[in-house]
């Protein structure tokens, strides 16, 4: 998903670009993959302004892992790739010339 904001959030944010792919034997990579992806953009437009775009990413992915973490434990999946909420995620910010 791609996302470019109007001109404020454009220049406080910048242009976000994401993708995720579940993990393909996990039971809930495709969930996974939609939560990290919308969560990611959602959430990273709310982080203060003044916040780099460095840290607002690292903090909201963290967020988004823990929380992931979370709902694989309390479905008793444990660490289980196959049973858990697993995804690989990318993302790219591009604001300024950075």
């Amino acid at each position: 998903i791609a996302y470019v904001p109007d001109d404020s959030l454009l220049q406080s944010k910048g242009a976000v670009f994401a993708v995720a792919d579940g993990i393909s034997t996990s039971q809930f990579g495709a969930e996974a993959s939609q939560i990290a992806v919308s969560s990611f953009l959602n959430d990273y437009l709310d982080t203060p302004e003044t916040w780099s775009a460095k840290t607002s990413g690292f903090k909201v992915l963290l967020s988004i892992n823990s929380w992931l973490v979370a709902q694989s434990r309390q479905g008793g999946h444990s660490f289980n790739q196959n049973k858990g909420y697993v995804c690989a995620f990318a993302t790219l910010i591009i604001k300024s010339r950075t």
